[in-house]
């Protein structure tokens, strides 16, 4: 049977016989017998390494405190910090809630401070 290999979104992804799969999906099934029920996270954030290693089950709050980047439409392109006036602010979700971290002179102290409250507050960050 035919098979077509794609990069979807980061993801490895194969239509086998006319049917889509994300590789991290089926390097699950080959090594547990299963496809995974929910989510997979890759812990290394790296959505094209698909060692099993670096594969864990997660829900999507697990999935989601794993995160590594920044959202596109941050201008400093650094993780939890963000413009306020002539400083930078950092902030983090933890339980749905927001938590102001202060502000800095630079965004590299702001995205420092989110680092060091994201590895404290998450519990799936691996940063």
């Amino acid at each position: 049977f035919p098979v077509t290999i794609w990069s979807q979104g980061g993801y490895i992804a194969l239509k086998i016989d006319g049917k889509s799969h994300k590789a991290h999906q089926l390097a699950w099934l080959y090594m547990f017998g299963e496809f995974p029920m929910g989510s997979l996270d890759h812990i290394n954030g790296i959505r094209s390494d698909n060692r099993i290693t670096n594969l864990r089950k997660a829900d999507k709050k697990l999935n989601g405190e794993n995160r590594k980047k920044h959202n596109t439409n941050n201008r400093c392109g650094l993780i939890g910090a963000s413009p306020c006036g002539n400083r930078w602010k950092a902030q983090i979700c933890v339980e749905g809630e927001v938590i102001y971290l202060g502000l800095y002179k630079t965004p590299e102290e702001a995205h420092k401070a989110y680092l060091a409250a994201k590895r404290d507050l998450h519990k799936g960050c691996t940063i």
